[in-house]
């Protein structure tokens, strides 16, 4: 900047100040005669003066004393051990300068402070408490302060002195690609989140406060000043709010200031770090789209815009994905009570984005059974009455003709597929060549996907799916897609950083086709598309419950992709199998049952857990004959057959388990009594509040779910008529509150009288009763959504449900407290162990960990005193000690006793506890069998000798 235009820009200044502020907007407009970066340059020393940061006579030493703007009358001079060297900023919190820290040979960063500041001895003196405080930051993506300067009569900051741009600096040139701003966001998120666990606020967070080295090292910078500079009462004077302040001399720079402050700010309310994760929110938007989320032609104008509009979301990326969108809504609530609470939250919504892999390798995982492994699958090959090795095969070209080959796959003790727990899609997928079978498994070590070739002897952990389920392939066989944190994603098969397709939650199958588009299914709402490079998500179909469909599921492309099979279930009708022609969107039932592909020719489906072939013409979309019966036995939890067929007819399934569970009473000790001598397939087990009933879930023959109350002290069962799953006594143990098309409802517990609504599902998730009150009063409840996984809401009887927790961690089992004070969670971060948590409630502002090393299914005691919860492989039950009064405090949790007790999906608790705390009502596994897949070549070879079945009902 030339004196000349130093000159202009004050003289104007001073004209500006001499006049009522009704005129000064129009004087300006004269005096600056469409120059805007002069207006601006003037409007931010009239802010500066406004402030207290600037008095008027004082503005002509800010001016350059020369034409370099570098230089100033402190360039050369020394401060203590500091030698000035030259200036490299100015802002509301005064110059700042690079200097030699001549003592410890470094560079840093020297800021002067401004003169309000030394001649008001009580602010200086905050300001010193301050600094002190903000100097105990130490955080890799904090620009550190290194002391407090006097000398001279001259009162200085020494602080870190970062190289690079400025995040400003960065925007200006346009958005910042997605991969980018993500990690950008991520480093100042770790920072805030560093500062807030010290109760430090920033209370200034915009652009220009945030360097990015060059290293690519993200520095956030004058952390806490502004607090220090006006300390911590609220005030009604906006003028007093930090951000109206200096920001430089770029143009955009003043507006863009006034631009990051959030609402409770701008009206000079006490304010807490909240305030940052609007102020976050406002970065991220503006990295995203390259424009301020609040902007307008003057400062006042863009305080209104804070106070009373919503950001334009159209300047978003159209293909931004929606829980990106979702974050930046939460950080941008104008109501602080609505906004994200916590920006540790924001940070695990950058992570599902990210989706970062967590990786163990393959020699830890198999800890020793790689011999174990490769004798089973060796014993488990067979060829007519013989045996071949499974790489011999694999490698032959003529496999075709050497007959049926089947062999297992086996899975670790202490590992089991997801298909063990109802309701959960199918978990193994085959290559088109079939010489590739990738599946999840669930072990205490977190889900994740492993790969296992035809010719290898073990299976090797697929990284960067972490958490993973639903595994399909490309059509080429080089990719993998999966689930994992609300996202569809995919990954090359020998593993590495995922790709994010699509936000998807509660997904039910899903096909890739040679057209390189993915077709998968979403629970109650139907299948979608969407290209495997990402992009915006098409509906296909939408379930009619008009029709009483429930939900369309288990979609797969024809070989050509312009087909879809999928099978669609119905309330009071067997479940079918459909085609749909993409061109026409025409629907046509092919045959009853569900699960089918189409390989060889044959129209492969299941009924039950029995495997059906038929030859099918694919032209006239109709099977040409009769079908044979292939096998029986394949696994069908909760009506999802669990089988996958490759191109060139390799068949993988999961053999059906016998799922039997007995229902035994366990004392603290361990010590193991039958409640009943019945085996069935129970799940969900619940003592009455009187102790002398148990309500559980039976999955029938047909598969449904029924409710059967046993008086554990009669000796006598009754069933209660209802559909739906996961019931649960209300408070009095008169009425049973279960999930039914995705809602909840009440009825009583003798049958007496039809279910009456609850709590009707809104989109776009499924509900689920966890716990009420001691009182009766409150409901807890999960509810699933793409973007945030599962999350726990509560309702008071005839009010509003509201969301207790609703963050991108999986938040599963949960109950309050005998007291209501305090609600104990089940929450799975990204990439981590499950863990228990207790948070007050309502508030659920702060979140206190219980467990250690992991827990699943929390269950609070009836005193209030203990916690119990299992190990996350199901086995044990452990408990802590706990007090509620005058504060929540945890002991060290200890186990009392284990067994085989499967552990399910964890999102709800699988065992109950006796109001007295000394009986616990345990699932016990009926059997000890592993988990295993079973893999079949060529088994389209015996369909010639099958005898045929009529398929065609």
């Amino acid at each position: 900047m030339t004196p000349e235009r130093w000159r202009q820009i004050e003289e104007i200044f001073h004209s500006a100040l001499s006049r009522v502020e009704s005129d000064r907007e129009a004087f300006l407009a004269h005096a600056c005669a469409g120059d805007l970066a002069l207006r601006r340059e003037v409007e931010a020393l009239l802010a500066q003066q406004e402030s207290g940061f600037l008095e008027a006579p004082a503005v002509a030493a800010a001016a350059p004393t020369v034409s370099d703007a570098g230089t100033s009358l402190l360039t050369g001079r020394r401060l203590g051990a500091y030698q000035v060297h030259e200036r490299i900023g100015v802002g509301g919190m005064g110059e700042v300068y690079r200097a030699r820290d001549t003592k410890l040979g470094r560079d840093v960063a020297i800021k002067i402070l401004p003169r309000l500041f030394t001649s008001d001895p009580d602010r200086l003196a905050r300001f010193e408490r301050e600094a002190r405080v903000l100097a105990s930051l130490n955080h890799p993506h904090i620009g550190a302060i290194y002391g407090l300067e006097d000398a001279d009569g001259v009162r200085a900051l020494v602080l870190e002195l970062v190289e690079g741009e400025t995040l400003a600096d960065r925007i200006a040139h346009g958005p910042i690609p997605l991969t980018d701003t993500l990690n950008i966001a991520r480093q100042i998120a770790d920072a805030l989140d560093a500062a807030h666990e010290k109760g430090i606020i920033h209370r200034d967070l915009k652009p220009a406060n945030i360097k990015i080295t060059p290293e690519g090292v993200v520095k956030v910078l004058d952390f806490g000043l502004a607090k220090a500079a006006v300390g911590d009462g609220a005030t009604s004077d906006l003028s007093q709010s930090p951000t109206i302040t200096l920001g430089g001399t770029r143009d955009g720079v003043i507006l863009g200031t006034a631009a990051y402050m959030s609402p409770e700010q701008a009206r000079g309310h006490s304010v807490d770090k909240r305030t940052d994760i609007w102020a976050f929110g406002c970065v991220l938007y503006e990295m995203l789209s390259g424009r301020c989320a609040f902007s307008a032609e003057t400062i006042s104008d863009t305080i209104a815009a804070v106070l009373a509009r919503e950001p334009d979301w159209n300047n978003l990326p159209p293909t931004l994905p929606s829980m990106l969108r979702s974050l930046l809504k939460k950080c941008l609530a104008k109501d602080v009570r609505h906004r994200l609470r916590d920006v540790s939250d924001a940070g695990l919504y950058l992570e599902d984005v990210l989706a970062p892999a967590v990786h163990e390798t393959i020699a830890k995982r198999a800890r020793g059974d790689v011999w174990r492994t490769a004798m089973a699958a060796l014993g488990a090959i067979a060829i007519g009455a013989g045996a071949v090795a499974m790489w011999d095969l694999s490698r032959s070209p003529g496999i075709s003709e050497q007959g049926v080959v089947r062999y297992s796959i086996n899975l670790p003790l202490d590992e089991e597929f997801e298909s063990q727990v109802a309701g959960l899609p199918i978990v193994m997928a085959i290559s088109p060549d079939g010489r590739q079978v990738v599946y999840s498994s669930r072990s205490p070590r977190g889900n994740r996907l492993y790969r296992r070739g035809r010719d290898e002897f073990a299976s090797t952990a697929v990284q960067g799916t972490d958490g993973g389920f639903g595994p399909f392939f490309s059509p080429d066989g080089q990719w993998i897609g999966f689930v994992a944190g609300g996202m569809l994603q995919k990954v090359p098969l020998a593993g590495g950083r995922p790709q994010v397709i699509a936000a998807a939650a509660n997904v039910f199958g899903a096909s890739w086709s040679a057209g390189d588009t993915i077709v998968w299914s979403e629970w109650n709402k139907g299948l979608f598309r969407v290209s495997a490079n990402g992009g915006t998500s098409e509906p296909l179909t939408k379930v009619d419950e008009g029709r009483g469909e429930i939900q369309h599921f288990f979609p797969r492309f024809s070989p050509d992709g312009g087909r879809v099979f999928f099978s669609v279930q119905h309330r009071d009708a067997p479940r079918a199998v459909e085609v749909m022609e993409l061109s026409t969107r025409r629907r046509q039932f092919l045959v009853a049952g569900e699960g089918a592909y189409l390989s060889q020719g044959q129209l492969v489906f299941s009924r039950g857990s029995t495997l059906f072939a038929a030859p099918f013409d694919i032209d006239r979309l109709a099977l040409a004959r009769q079908g044979v019966r292939v096998l029986d036995g394949v696994s069908a939890a909760s009506g999802q057959p669990q089988f996958a067929v490759a191109s060139d007819g390799t068949l993988v399934y999961v053999p059906s388990p016998s799922n039997a569970r007995r229902l035994v009473w366990m004392d603290r000790r361990g010590t193991r009594t039958p409640v009943i001598e019945d085996e069935q397939r129970f799940s969900h087990p619940r003592i009455s509040p009187e102790g002398d009933r148990v309500l559980v879930q039976v999955v029938s023959d047909s598969g449904s779910n029924e409710f059967w109350i046993y008086d554990v002290r009669r000796g006598t069962r009754t069933r209660l008529g209802a559909r739906g799953s996961r019931p649960i006594w209300e408070s009095n143990g008169m009425r049973v509150t279960f999930q039914s098309n995705s809602s909840l409802y009440s009825m009583p517990a003798d049958g007496s009288r039809e279910p009456e609504l609850l709590v009707a599902r809104e989109k776009p998730g499924p509900l689920f009763p966890l716990a009420w009150s001691a009182d009766g009063r409150v409901l807890v409840f999960s509810r699933a959504a793409p973007e945030t996984n599962r999350d726990i809401f509560t309702m008071r009887r005839g009010e509003t449900p509201r969301a207790f927790v609703d963050t991108p961690r999986d938040e599963r089992a949960a109950m309050l407290s005998p007291d209501g004070h305090w609600m104990v969670c089940a929450v799975r971060d990204v990439g981590r162990e499950e863990e228990i948590y207790v948070q007050p409630y309502p508030s659920g502002d702060s979140r206190i960990v219980v467990s250690a090393g992991g827990g699943v299914e929390p269950l609070w005691s009836a005193a209030g005193k203990e916690i119990f919860y299992r190990s996350t492989d199901g086995r044990k039950i452990l408990a802590v000690d706990v007090t509620t009064q005058p504060t929540f405090r945890a002991g060290t949790p200890r186990a009392l006793f284990e067994g085989h007790f499967p552990v399910g999906t964890s999102f709800w608790t699988d065992y109950d506890v006796s109001r007295d705390g000394n009986r616990f009502l345990m699932l016990e596994a009926a059997d000890e069998s592993d988990s295993q897949l079973n893999v079949v070549v060529n088994w389209i070879d015996t369909l010639r000798a099958s005898p045929p079945v009529s398929v065609k009902q």
